[in-house]
């Protein structure tokens, strides 16, 4: 069952009201085709400081996702089915199953459920948590935060968990929680746009909420993120 959350914009409280998830998820759905510009934060420890990328997020159509690297470098990543494309910057391809990449597919799995409002399937790939931030459920720009954690055991042997992180009909944030510890940063519309994007406030539901603990609930993971090293992508 999917377990759900509807709270003061300071204090989430844990409910269990299925339709509120169902609303959420519907009124995020998106249109087919589709086009979500991002920003992502990747941290090495082979690197000295974290890699920005930006880029553009695109559903051609209900089965396939495509996601392509503008800036530093060229990298378009499609995935349609089980099948996976990357095509590099030279124009070189190399193709692999997604049962090979089980991070890969979660993100995927996630990212697939929340852009088409698909309740069903993203509950039939994880344990889903969904906080609010107003009690007033006709507040239609209130913000709120979806826990995903997988189903599958090689899954979460990769993925701890992703949460989701928006206010009324926008996703502004995806986390995902490696089993490393390691945590990435996507940030999709509008909330990628800013000269210097802020990751920590924007995936803080705190902050989506406008309460006075913004950010503070992905500092844990941010330190941990920088600790271990890597972060997770979607290529």
């Amino acid at each position: 069952m999917m377990a759900l959350a509807t709270a003061s914009a300071s204090t989430p409280v844990p409910s269990s009201d299925d339709e509120r998830t169902r609303a959420v998820l519907q009124a995020l759905a998106q249109p087919v085709p589709s086009n979500t510009r991002f920003v992502e934060r990747r941290e090495s420890g082979l690197l000295d400081e974290p890699l920005i990328l930006r880029g553009e997020m695109a559903r051609p159509d209900a089965d396939r996702l495509v996601r392509s690297v503008l800036a530093p470098y060229s990298e378009r990543s499609e995935i349609h089915g089980e099948r996976v494309v990357v095509t590099r910057e030279d124009g070189r391809e190399r193709r692999f199953s997604l049962r090979r990449a089980p991070a890969l597919a979660a993100l995927r799995d996630g990212l697939q459920a929340l852009l088409s409002g698909d309740a069903q399937a993203l509950q039939a790939s994880f344990e889903v948590t969904l906080e609010e931030a107003a009690a007033d459920p006709a507040d239609a720009s209130a913000a709120w935060r979806f826990t995903m954690r997988p189903h599958a055991a090689r899954v979460a042997e990769h993925i701890e968990r992703l949460e989701a992180v928006g206010r009324g009909d926008t996703l502004r944030c995806l986390l995902t929680h490696e089993a490393d510890g390691s945590v990435s940063w996507l940030l999709l519309g509008e909330a990628s746009e800013a000269e210097l994007p802020d990751f920590e406030g924007e995936c803080g539901f705190a902050a989506a909420a406008g309460g006075p603990d913004a950010g503070n609930d992905v500092e844990a993971g941010a330190d941990a993120a920088h600790e271990a090293g890597t972060g997770a992508s979607a290529r």
